[in-house]
């Protein structure tokens, strides 16, 4: 038959979770075990008789230590992103009540377009930057904060011209 001859690579082997698979609490549990890692980490002087040379030493545990910040931060950076999320629910409909009822003279479909479009052409890009600010150590809890910021300032500007007509 034709399909003998068909290999399909599917593998139902366990895999271990990455970042983004992790439940809330087990994403804490893995920051807080990355952080362990770092700390019992020996410091760039204390090298073992492992290595051959001093240079290799030091290379050797920065490299882990560079690879342990990386998944920290972004573990971090993950946790902090579905704080974001959550309360984006919060400012895409106040920014949206404020455009709506500004744009109440025209029809319903076009404080809708101008809200949708707001968010994907404001929201979505200072998300992904805050992301990468995030996933470089650049203070994920105040970079995640950014794009929610954003969109409340421009919901309380948009609120008080409303409320000056």
């Amino acid at each position: 038959a034709v399909t003998d001859n068909v290999l399909i690579p599917l593998s139902f082997l366990p895999k271990t979770p990455g970042t983004k698979d992790r439940t809330n609490p087990d994403l804490r549990r893995h920051i807080a075990r990355l952080r362990e890692e770092e700390g019992q980490l020996p410091a760039a002087g204390e090298a073992g008789i492992a290595f051959a040379s001093f240079d290799a030493a030091r290379d050797g545990i920065e490299g882990q230590k560079q690879g342990i910040r990386r998944k920290l931060s972004s573990a971090v950076t993950e946790l902090y992103r579905r704080q974001a999320f959550a309360v984006s629910c919060l400012t895409f409909p106040f920014l949206g009540v404020a455009l709506s009822l500004l744009l109440h003279r025209w029809s319903r479909i076009v404080p809708f377009f101008f809200g949708n479009l707001t968010v994907i052409g404001l929201y979505y890009p200072l998300l992904m930057v805050a992301i990468a600010l995030g996933d470089h150590g650049i203070v994920p809890a105040l970079s995640l904060a950014l794009p929610n910021l954003a969109l409340l300032a421009l919901g309380v500007y948009l609120t008080r011209k409303v409320l000056r007509q």
